[in-house]
């Protein structure tokens, strides 16, 4: 029985030694948790995430991301992934509970936005949508077809007209942009080469 509690205790004291020196060797530093989150509110994963030369990191599938053993200080905090926006923030790291919220926005979020205020009328916004959602680096051919909208709608079909067959030409083939190209043609006294 002695010899149980002499075991128990030294075990004890092992853990506290053990807990003190990485104490000791985290001292003055904080570990950088944060989440990245669309603008709907549903968490990015696969989004790269670099704090000022400490390398990167990059959120799991519930958004996540951590910095281990960061000093105390001002940080650059920048984040991307192809069809999000770039983040670029300073961060203040001074405690172990802070958390870094990223809101980026998505392409698709960003389209959406941009045909809001196409149908609102407003093609100054429609167009900084869509700039921003070319700037995600998205591969969807909706960004170049929403510019050509945009385009149009602005008094600029020669513009529109080389965006959609830029989008053909690269191999798209939606109804979307064929039909569209046809009613370009058709309004502006271009002949339509596609049958209907």
């Amino acid at each position: 029985m002695v010899l149980r509690i002499s075991a128990a205790i030294a075990l004890a004291s092992c853990f506290a030694l053990c807990s003190c020196a990485t104490a000791e060797f985290r001292r003055g530093k904080v570990d950088v948790h944060g989440m990245v989150y669309d603008f709907e509110n549903r968490p990015v994963g696969g989004y790269t995430v670099s704090l000022d030369g400490r390398g990167s990191a990059v959120s799991d599938v519930t958004g996540r991301y951590e910095f281990p053993a960061v000093p105390p200080g001002e940080y650059r905090l920048t984040g991307t992934r192809e069809g999000y926006e770039r983040y670029e923030h300073t961060v203040s790291v001074d405690s172990r509970t802070d958390i870094q919220y990223l809101r980026v926005a998505s392409a698709e979020e960003l389209l959406s936005l941009a045909d809001a205020a196409i149908g609102a009328g407003d093609l100054e916004s429609a167009a900084a949508y869509a700039a921003r959602a070319e700037k995600t680096g998205s591969l969807s051919f909706l960004v170049p077809y929403y510019a050509a909208v945009i385009a149009f709608r602005s008094g600029r079909p020669g513009e529109a007209l080389s965006l959609l067959s830029a989008l053909e030409s690269g191999g798209v083939r939606d109804s979307a942009v064929s039909r569209m190209k046809r009613d370009m043609l058709r309004l502006t006294g271009g002949v339509a080469d596609e049958p209907r």
